[in-house]
């Protein structure tokens, strides 16, 4: 039971990160810190640890460290933003250090993808993305994902690749591959 509370608590994780990045372009502060604080609780309440989630406290700092120094040249290049930074030392923290590299690797081709996806098609793809943002955006439980989705011009003409939300796939695309 304990193992299926902790494996769908990741999964809603990577669920609000992933819908929240595709709507916004953002990954929310308060789902970075819950990420960081339900995984303590699991770490520190001893759960026996679901299939591909660490269950230790040694594995899980070295991916958390390991996943915030691995992304954080690419936001000082302004290659990626702060919060694809911080969620993969999230996911670092709960699927420990030797899952990093698969989900880097699977969210980069995603991430390609939709970057050639994007150049290819131009602006109906430029359209049909922010029509579908905005929608899902409408219906977000959280109401800074409202503001935001409203909110300045600056963020609203931004055309980011969301890899926080590639990363969210790719991780638990991980864990039902394990399975």
């Amino acid at each position: 039971m304990v193992n299926a509370f902790h494996l769908g608590s990741f999964v809603v994780l990577c669920s609000l990160v992933l819908i929240g990045d595709l709507s916004v372009r953002k990954v929310f502060n308060v789902l970075v810190v819950l990420g960081l604080v339900v995984q303590g609780v699991f770490l520190v309440w001893g759960d026996v640890g679901a299939n591909g989630l660490v269950n230790q406290v040694e594995p899980a700092v070295t991916g958390l460290v390991v996943g915030f120094v691995l992304l954080l040249p690419l936001y000082a290049f302004r290659a990626m933003g702060a919060g694809d930074v911080k969620f993969f030392a999230v996911v670092g923290w709960w699927m420990g250090p030797a899952a990093l590299l698969p989900v880097f690797v699977i969210a980069s081709l995603m991430a390609a993808a939709h970057a050639i996806a994007v150049t290819m098609a131009g602006s109906i793809w430029a359209l049909a993305a922010r029509d579908i943002g905005q929608r899902l955006a409408a219906v977000l439980p959280m109401p800074a994902a409202r503001r935001t989705a409203t909110g300045t011009q600056r963020r609203r003409e931004r055309r980011g690749i969301p890899y926080a939300a590639y990363m969210a796939a790719g991780a638990v695309g991980m864990l039902v591959w394990q399975s």
